[in-house]
């Protein structure tokens, strides 16, 4: 009885662990859209395509691939970015949103939330 308790507590455990790991990237993008929202250079971007990784009822984990371009460079990035259910059709392949770039690094992007929101305001 002890083993089952045992391996039922592992399984758990195991289970929390990969659904953090795979929060990890939409939690790091929104730590990055606060920190760049006053140090980060604004600029336009094309939505090429998004999948969406995981849903609730009132949102959904989305992976974008979006193209903009920063430094007279084109660049093609993943930008991981949880959004409203409401707002998800901004985020649409062809669509135009708002990045914030890191001046230091140009890889290192995420979602303009002042010119594209991603949550519909609670009132």
């Amino acid at each position: 009885m002890g083993a089952f308790f045992t391996i039922l507590i592992i399984a758990v455990a195991l289970a929390v662990i990969g659904f953090l790991l795979r929060q990890r990237p939409f939690r790091e993008e929104r730590a990055r859209a606060l920190s760049l929202a006053t140090a980060g250079t604004r600029t336009p971007a094309l939505v090429r395509a998004w999948s969406r990784e995981s849903a609730t009822e009132k949102a959904s984990n989305l992976r974008l691939t979006v193209s903009f371009a920063a430094h007279g460079v084109e660049r093609e990035v993943e930008v991981p970015v949880r959004v409203d259910k409401d707002l998800i059709i901004g985020f649409a392949p062809g669509t135009t949103i708002h990045l914030l770039i890191d001046p230091a690094d140009p890889a290192r992007v995420c979602v303009d939330r002042s010119l594209s929101p991603v949550e519909v305001p609670r009132s």
